[in-house]
């Protein structure tokens, strides 16, 4: 129950069940743009059978918002802050490296690689 895991789920899900914030990420293409992606963040809360509350309201962040500009994350938007405060040096990061291709680590980023070998043994198989 109190896990500090995440699970991802193929191609593009992320649960981080628990007690306190059940949170989900779910990440979407923005279009063509390699440099950009759609990333969902949704608190799912368990209803009482048949007692279902209204549908939520989207809430669409721009660029130059924060997680914690969004009064529905709670304390949960400073986490998000801190946690994709890197993400623009990563991404050009990426595309500095004098080798092709990146490097991932062993462990850390096993998810990555093994997220990659699926994606392309499901586009070789259509």
């Amino acid at each position: 129950m109190l896990d500090a895991i995440s699970y991802f789920i193929f191609p593009n899900f992320m649960s981080w069940p628990g007690v306190g914030s059940p949170l989900q990420f779910r990440f979407r293409p923005y279009g063509n743009d390699p440099d950009a992606c759609i990333m969902d963040v949704l608190l799912l809360q368990p209803c009482p059978e048949g007692k279902y509350p209204p549908v939520a309201k989207t809430r669409w962040l721009t660029t130059n918002e924060k997680w914690s500009d969004a009064p529905e994350l709670g304390g949960l938007g400073a986490v998000l802050d801190q946690d994709t405060s890197n993400l623009d040096r990563l991404q050009k990061g990426l595309k500095t490296a004098a080798k092709p291709g990146i490097t991932l680590g062993t462990y850390q980023e096993s998810r990555i690689r093994h997220f990659h070998h699926i994606l392309t043994q499901q586009l070789q198989a259509e």
